[in-house]
């Protein structure tokens, strides 16, 4: 299985459409690209293996990374709108005016859900992360708040 999450940049946070097979699936709230937040920004462009993980803390949740020893990045939930530390992935069902995420809990559980499914018939599931485009920043659209 092979979803594909479409992103788009703002100064705050970074904003994707997941999808399989040209069908959007949920929505993915990240914190903002490396240009406007040095630290704690989200995570690199590329094809990811999402894997299982499971902890007696957390229980069973999933994480892409591109090699199992490097970097693993983990899916989320939240509560509110506050996009936990550090970069990771969070499901929303749906955005609400002003960038407001909601039902985080109920698209992080769908996800996992079609993910195992994926795995226990034997697929490999990988995520493609793609930008729409990304133009350099400019003083008009640091103004505006979206910059791309």
């Amino acid at each position: 299985m092979k979803l594909l999450l479409t992103r788009k940049y703002y100064l705050d946070k970074t904003i994707g459409k997941m999808s399989i097979n040209g069908k959007t699936i949920m929505y993915i709230m990240e914190k903002a690209h490396q240009v406007f937040r040095t630290f704690n920004h989200c995570i690199p462009e590329g094809i990811y293996q999402v894997v299982p993980c499971f902890s007696e803390e957390k229980g069973w949740y999933l994480s892409v990374s591109r090699d199992r020893n490097k970097e693993v990045f983990e899916f989320k939930s939240i509560k509110g709108n506050e996009i936990p530390d550090g970069p990771c992935l969070v499901p929303v069902t749906f955005i609400k005016e002003k960038r407001i995420p909601m039902y985080s809990n109920l698209a992080n559980i769908k996800l996992r859900d079609r993910v195992f499914l994926a795995l226990d018939e034997g697929e490999e599931v990988e995520l493609e992360i793609v930008s729409e485009t990304f133009k350099s920043v400019k003083k008009r659209c640091l103004q505006k708040r979206e910059c791309i």
